[in-house]
C-alpha cells in the first residue's frame, strides 16, 4: 500500500465546526508552515543533560580557554548549573594559573560554554540544526543602566572551518547592546559580516525574551534567508552567502576585552531552548492538511494551470503558489502536474491506480 491510499482522510461530520477540528499543523510563533519540534529542553531537574549538551569547550571537566581571540576570560565546567528549571552561566573571578586566554596570558575572568557539540558526530542529535531550521530560547541577561552586562551569546555555527560554514549571533551582548549578527566566508575565505544590528531597546531590560533565527535555504525563486525574531516578531533579514551547512547550537557567558559593562559574580540564564526544522510533507498532500483528499488534487490541477493557489499554512514552494510543490508529486516523476491531480483524485473515490 502506497503512502497516498494509508493517508486519506475522512472529511469533518457535519456538525462539528472547523475550530473543533485538530490542527494538523504546528509552526513557532511568528513563522509561517508546517514543522516539527526536534529539541525542547525546559532544564528540569539538578543538572544539564549531558546526553543533549556540553558544559565545557572541547573539555569534559574543568577549566578550557576560551572561543574567541577578544575573550579575556576561562571556561569552567563548573560555571554551568541548572537550578529551579533554569540553565545558569556564571561569570566569576579567579586565580588559577590555568585559566588563560587565546594568548596564553593569565585571565583572572571565568565564564562558561554549553553547546550541542556532540551532533558533529551523530546526525540524530536532538540538537543537530539540518536544512531549513528555526531556532530559539527563552533567555534573561543582567543588566545595569539599560546594557547588557559583561559578553552573553546565544548562537548557531557549522562544524567544518570558520568562517565558511556560517555562524548565526540570534543574540550577543555588545557594547552593553542586546545585538543579532551573521559571519560568513568572503570570496577570498576571509570573515564577512552582516550586523551587528540591534535588537529592540527591550532587549537590555534586563527581562526574560525569546530571541530565534530562521534559516530557510534556496528555492529556485527565493534566495536562502536567514530571518531574526525577537518575542515571536521578525527584526531583520540576511540573504547574504547564507550557507546550508548543518549546525550546532551554543550559548556562552563570558567577557571582553573592551565595550561591555563588566561585574563579575553575575550569570546569563535560559528557561528552556526549542529547535524545529520543516516537516516530512505526506505525499500527494499539497495542502499540507496532513492527510490527502480531493481538495488536494484541486490544488495541484490548479497548480498545473498556472492558477495561483492558497494552501493556508502550507510551507511557500513556489513563489507562484502556495501548495507544496514537492509533496504534489504523488507518482515520483519528478513534477507536479495534472496527472497527480488526477491519481489523488482516483485514489479518493476507490478507483484502480497503481500509486493509490
Amino acid at each position: 500500500m502506497s503512502i497516498l491510499a494509508a493517508t486519506l482522510v475522512v472529511a469533518v461530520p457535519t456538525g462539528v465546526s472547523e475550530a473543533q477540528a485538530p490542527d494538523p499543523c504546528q509552526a513557532p510563533f511568528g513563522v509561517e508552515g508546517c514543522w516539527k519540534v526536534d529539541l525542547f529542553d525546559t532544564f528540569s531537574g539538578d543538572s544539564i543533560d549531558l546526553g543533549t549538551w556540553e558544559p565545557g569547550w572541547f573539555v569534559d571537566e574543568g577549566i578550557s580557554g576560551p572561543v574567541n581571540n577578544r575573550e579575556n576570560a576561562c571556561y569552567d565546567t563548573k560555571q554551568v548549573q541548572v537550578a529551579n528549571g533554569v540553565l545558569q552561566i556564571r561569570l566569576d573571578e579567579i586565580v588559577d594559573p590555568a585559566c588563560t586566554d587565546k594568548q596564553g596570558e593569565a585571565a583572572g575572568l571565568v565564564g562558561g560554554v554549553v553547546s550541542s557539540r556532540d551532533a558533529i558526530q551523530n546526525p540524530d542529535h536532538p540538537g543537530r540544526l539540518d536544512g531549513d531550521f528555526f531556532v530559539e530560547a527563552r533567555v534573561r541577561v543582567p543588566t545595569i543602566d539599560g546594557q547588557m552586562m559583561n559578553w552573553p551569546a546565544f548562537w548557531t555555527t557549522g562544524f567544518g572551518p570558520w568562517p565558511a560554514t556560517g555562524e548565526i549571533d540570534i543574540l550577543e551582548g555588545l557594547g552593553g547592546e542586546a545585538k543579532f549578527n551573521y559571519h560568513y566566508a568572503c570570496s577570498d575565505g576571509r570573515n564577512c559580516q552582516v550586523g551587528a544590528q540591534r535588537h529592540p531597546v527591550a532587549s537590555a531590560d534586563g527581562e526574560w525574551h525569546t530571541y530565534g533565527a530562521l534559516r530557510r535555504l534556496a528555492t529556485t525563486n527565493s534566495p536562502a534567508t536567514i530571518t531574526y525574531f525577537f518575542d515571536g516578531v521578525p527584526v531583520a533579514s540576511v540573504t547574504d552567502d547564507v550557507v546550508a551547512s548543518p549546525h550546532y547550537i551554543i550559548f556562552t557567558y563570558t567577557s571582553h576585552q573592551f565595550e561591555n559593562p563588566i561585574a563579575a559574580g553575575e550569570a546569563m540564564f535560559v528557561d528552556w531552548v526549542r529547535s524545529w526544522s520543516l516537516a516530512e510533507p505526506v505525499r500527494g498532500d499539497a495542502s499540507c492538511s496532513d492527510g490527502v483528499d480531493v481538495v488536494d488534487a484541486l490544488l495541484i490541477a490548479q497548480y498545473a494551470a498556472r492558477l495561483r493557489t492558497d494552501g493556508g499554512g502550507c510551507p511557500l514552494a513556489d513563489m507562484n503558489s502556495q501548495i507544496n510543490v514537492a509533496a504534489g508529486d504523488v507518482n515520483g516523476d519528478g513534477r507536479t502536474d495534472i496527472v497527480d491531480a488526477l491519481t489523488i483524485a482516483q485514489c479518493t473515490v476507490g478507483l484502480p491506480n497503481q500509486h493509490c
